[in-house]
């Protein structure tokens, strides 16, 4: 019996393109003899009046695009653009020479799809659905439109799962603060621990988050395993943090480590109305000497204190198959 054939034309942009692939059994994967096919007539429920094939061997009726064909596109289109994100960037120069088509075809084509994601059922409802999770981990990458520097920030949780990412210009903290709490409110209960680099940004968004947590940030310095653990505690006027400095590796195997431990605190403080308060004076002219004090002072190494300059040191046993850390020699 002759082989059915099936004609495909598909656009992108103003390219046009023809694809002839061989009608075969959905169930040729399962042993079906999938040259046994014969045409079986238009679907008049469609409005489309698509054509309507039938296996002679295992009488199942199907339509060409629910071909076994299809099947194996499908899986290999999806191995295509996981080749395609690795690392998490495009690689648009692979995607060109694999479709044979320029790079302005690719973007419209990945547009379309990303357009046919968001508007999927599916993703609408799993944006929807409430999460249950204990850890966020927050990081940004940067991507170059139009020689302008973009970044992409993201959230997900333990089990990797995306719960709230955004495009931004700036990583300014009332940005990222917004989209940490987008990924808050989808969860059931507030997570207890939030990773992330050491960006000093991160810092202060942890904090005006408002509630008790710990902050790990890991150090992306030389050396390269360093991470800080901030305990951070709230009251009605500051916020109490005790720093812990220690390795990345202190929970790959049973072993006994070291954690350099400090305190600080900070005042909280309310956002008010710019400008001088009413009935202020202006300040008095400095003379030579209180311009010289002032010099001095400004000539003082700026920025955060270093919490860790006076840090006590504590030692810990892990054990690996108890998952306990245990302290000792007196450590607290």
């Amino acid at each position: 019996m002759a082989q059915l054939i099936e004609n495909v034309t598909y656009y992108v942009n103003d390219n046009k393109f023809n694809f002839e692939f061989t009608i075969r059994c959905p169930n040729s994967h399962k042993g079906c003899k999938s040259n046994s096919i014969i045409k079986d007539g238009h679907d008049t429920s469609v409005k489309s009046r698509p054509q309507k094939f039938k296996c002679k061997d295992c009488e199942i009726i199907f339509y060409s695009y629910t071909s076994s064909i299809y099947q194996d596109l499908t899986s290999e289109f999806n191995d295509f653009f996981i080749d395609l994100f690795k690392n998490g960037k495009l690689n648009l120069d692979s995607a060109k020479q694999a479709l044979n088509c320029s790079k302005s075809n690719i973007s419209h084509m990945l547009k379309t799809i990303m357009e046919q994601i968001f508007n999927s059922i599916l993703v609408k409802n799993a944006w929807k659905s409430p999460v249950s999770s204990n850890v966020f981990f927050v990081d940004e990458t940067w991507i170059k439109i139009m020689n302008k520097n973009w970044y992409i920030v993201i959230v997900v949780d333990e089990e990797h799962r995306i719960l709230a990412w955004d495009l931004i210009k700036k990583r300014e903290s009332d940005i990222i603060l917004q989209i940490i709490k987008k990924a808050i409110s989808r969860l059931e209960t507030l997570p207890y621990i939030i990773v992330t680099d050491d960006f000093s940004t991160y810092k202060r968004v942890v904090k005006d988050l408002g509630y008790d947590l710990i902050h790990v940030r890991h150090i992306h310095k030389l050396p390269y395993n360093r991470m800080i653990i901030d305990i951070i505690n709230h009251d009605e006027k500051t916020i109490k943090i005790i720093h812990g400095a220690t390795k990345t590796d202190i929970f790959c195997d049973t072993n006994v480590f070291i954690i350099h431990t400090s305190e600080s605190e900070v005042k909280k403080t309310t956002k008010g109305k710019k400008g001088r308060k009413l009935g202020s004076k202006n300040k008095p002219k400095l003379n030579k000497q209180m311009f010289e004090d002032t010099q001095i002072i400004m000539k003082k190494k700026r920025g955060p204190k270093n919490p860790y300059k006076d840090a006590v040191p504590n030692i810990y046993m892990y054990n690996k198959d108890d998952k306990l850390v245990k302290p000792l020699y007196r450590s607290t």
